[in-house]
């Protein structure tokens, strides 16, 4: 089962705003004792943040999408490999979309 900030919230007994603070490292009245208790929690529930949320709040998807016109080509198959690997250590995904060697698609 996935958790989400708001299990947390309301097994710590604190805000929804509170979780995100704390779990964000912001600045925020919350005691330091309640902070340790909070992070507890969520590595207690393996608590994971929703990729497509941080990226709507952070309005940038951490995506890339990839156009090559033939994947079977062993080049351009190669060439996404390395693309996608360097990508990757970036923090970056990658989409990758065949164009058929077709400029319409």
């Amino acid at each position: 089962m996935a958790y989400s900030m708001k299990d947390i919230a309301k097994e710590a007994n604190v805000s929804l705003t509170a979780v995100s603070l704390v779990l964000n490292n912001k600045e925020t009245r919350v005691s330091a004792a309640k902070k340790a208790e909070i992070k507890r929690i969520a590595k207690r529930m393996n608590y994971r943040p929703n990729s497509a949320a941080v990226s709507l709040s952070k309005n940038i998807s951490y995506n890339i999408a990839l156009i090559v016109p033939d994947i079977t080509n062993p080049f351009f198959a190669r060439i996404v490999r390395e693309i996608t690997t360097f990508l990757n250590k970036k923090g970056y995904g990658t989409l990758l979309i065949d164009s058929e060697n077709s400029y319409k698609n």
